[in-house]
């Protein structure tokens, strides 16, 4: 092509900057780690969730009283659904009874990494699913179950990521165990990828064993045992190395999670450290007098 005079080398000059600028800001705000809050119904067209570095369409739409694919489940008014469309097409669906409703997030990791959060309760505040989604294949995969060692032993349990370290998570933490009522800690998880043909991703807690944080819970660091208690040696180990008597007073100062089980490190009087299981039912008799129970 061309350019007859100054005033049109100048236009080109100027549309030729301005797809360059418009494409360095899209891909500064592609890169931006951080958490974005998803509103329902509100297309978000910043983010590469199949890292093809392109930006994709995402929106989330619920539908209450819907009928749905699933024959398994009767659609009522109590019926809720959540599909979610990346460039249009329906990647995820998930349909709940009793007045479910979704929290959403947009994960965006240092390295550029877009992942989905996606956590639902039920109308009653409990029965929590939640997990971290990436694309593959066409469609929402979970690739990190935040509830998975909560379920077997307590209720009322959250796993909320506050922020984005570099290619970690940080999250703060909470459970109603039924052998310590209420209970708060800070997690970490590390982003890992295995770099095998399938290029599987992860997230995995960088530790098993959190300090218990005392200060956002309705209780003290002082537990009245409401029976004899054997603690043991190491979280899972079958040797006790004492006994918490009834009516004794003991400090728990850190929640184990150890192949999926829940265990309790705690120091008895003495300054002697020992382990706990964690209860997998609730019991009228209560391992602590202290235990706070809601609902």
């Amino acid at each position: 092509m061309k350019v007859r005079n100054l005033k049109e080398k100048m236009c080109l000059w100027l549309m030729i900057s301005g797809i360059f600028v418009l494409a360095m800001a899209q891909k500064a705000e592609a890169a931006r780690s951080g958490i974005k809050e998803v509103k329902p119904g509100t297309v978000y067209s910043q983010y590469d969730l199949d890292s093809d570095g392109i930006a994709d369409t995402f929106k989330a739409v619920v539908t209450m009283g819907s009928k749905t694919a699933k024959k398994s489940i009767e659609s009522t008014e109590e019926t809720g659904t959540l599909r979610i469309y990346i460039n249009n097409d329906v990647v995820f669906e998930q349909t709940r009874n009793e007045y479910p409703y979704w929290q959403l997030s947009l994960i965006t990791l240092q390295n550029g990494r877009t992942f989905v959060d996606i956590e639902s309760t039920v109308g009653s505040d409990d029965d929590c699913m939640h997990g971290l989604y990436a694309m593959r294949n066409g469609q929402l995969e979970s690739i990190c179950d935040f509830q998975e060692p909560y379920s077997k032993y307590g209720n009322y349990y959250h796993v909320t990521i506050k922020k984005v370290s570099g290619n970690s998570l940080i999250a703060d933490a909470g459970a109603q165990f039924f052998t310590t009522g209420i209970t708060h800690w800070t997690m970490k998880f590390q982003y890992m990828i295995c770099k095998c043909q399938e290029r599987h991703e992860s997230f995995e807690r960088t530790a098993d064993s959190f300090k218990i944080r005392y200060k956002t819970m309705p209780v003290k660091n002082k537990w009245t045992a409401g029976k004899k208690l054997k603690a043991y040696k190491k979280a899972g180990a079958r040797k006790a190395v004492y006994t918490v008597k009834k009516g004794e007073t003991v400090k728990i100062n850190r929640v184990v999670f150890k192949k999926n089980k829940v265990y309790f490190q705690i120091k008895n009087r003495k300054g002697k450290t020992g382990y706990i299981p964690c209860a997998r039912k609730y019991k009228y008799k209560q391992d602590f007098k202290e235990a706070m129970f809601a609902g």
